[in-house]
């Protein structure tokens, strides 16, 4: 989520730091519904990782995690959500269908990669297309792990509630009005940071997760899923954990010690030796 410019498809340090990983990577454009999305695959095995970023990252932001998976022999996938990273730009021109946009990525993974299981990782905002793909489909999906997700919390609830369809398209088309929402959030925020907010306020299924049939439904994922949560994220405070927990029938909380909201950025080492123990 916030904090995750450094990870800028444009940053000098991300390109050299891709330049430095002995692993083979490859970018492709894949269609997912209306949406030219940027999917990168990381090493030359079958991928067994999707990786889905939060609001402001892209398909880069969990690259160190996916650098240590590569050295233990695992491949991964990783997107850039609608709006973000190098994922094509396009008009908001509807609004975003979470169940249009999961069946499609499905599809176009196993078309492309010919994956029929993997692990879902996700963080933030990016956790919402994965419990679609966890409730819709099960059969697809073999581990649920989760980092600090975004949508379940009182206020979260209170705010969205207010939201009818279309009043975030209405809301957030003007850029101007754009630009004075997110610049709350991100100082001094590109075009394209912009852009991608009003993306996000243009999606009612995103924005207001609790009033669609997934929020109900969490409760029937019998796949396994982990919940990873920094101790010290101030925007998302660790108690949170366990009111996510409680959604689920079966879910374990692990808690990242001295780690805020970034737990793939601030505790690598951790998080990969997790994903690696709740993956087998």
């Amino acid at each position: 989520m916030l904090g995750t410019q450094f990870y800028d498809n444009a940053s000098k340090k991300v390109q050299d730091f891709i330049s430095s990983l002995n692993m083979h990577t490859e970018t492709f454009n894949l269609q997912v519904d209306s949406y030219s999305i940027e999917c990168i695959k990381w090493g030359e095995k079958k991928p067994e990782y999707l990786f889905i970023h939060g609001f402001g990252g892209s398909a880069k932001t969990f690259m160190k995690v996916i650098e240590l998976l590569h050295q233990q022999g695992k491949a991964s996938l990783s997107i850039s959500l609608p709006f973000h990273g190098r994922s094509s730009d396009s008009t908001i021109s509807k609004l975003f269908d979470l169940a249009d946009f999961g069946s499609s990525l499905e599809n176009a993974i196993k078309t492309q990669f010919g994956v029929n299981q993997i692990h879902l990782v996700a963080h933030s905002l990016g956790v919402r297309v994965q419990l679609w793909l966890a409730v819709n489909r099960p059969q697809w999906i073999k581990s649920v792990q989760i980092m600090n997700p975004a949508g379940f919390y009182p206020w979260e609830i209170r705010f969205f509630s207010s939201f009818k369809k279309g009043f975030g398209a209405r809301l957030i088309q003007n850029d101007r009005i754009g630009k004075l929402v997110v610049s709350f959030l991100v100082p001094n925020p590109s075009a394209r940071v912009i852009q991608a907010f009003r993306w996000y306020a243009a999606s009612y299924d995103l924005m207001c997760l609790h009033r669609t049939k997934i929020f109900i439904q969490l409760f029937k994922i019998q796949t396994p899923v982990h919940i990873y949560w920094g101790d010290s994220d101030r925007l998302l405070p660790e108690a949170f954990a366990y009111e996510v927990r409680q959604h689920f029938s079966a879910a374990e909380v692990h808690i990242i010690k001295n780690c805020g909201h970034l737990p793939m950025i601030q505790q690598t080492n951790e998080i990969t030796r997790l994903l690696l123990q709740n993956s087998k």
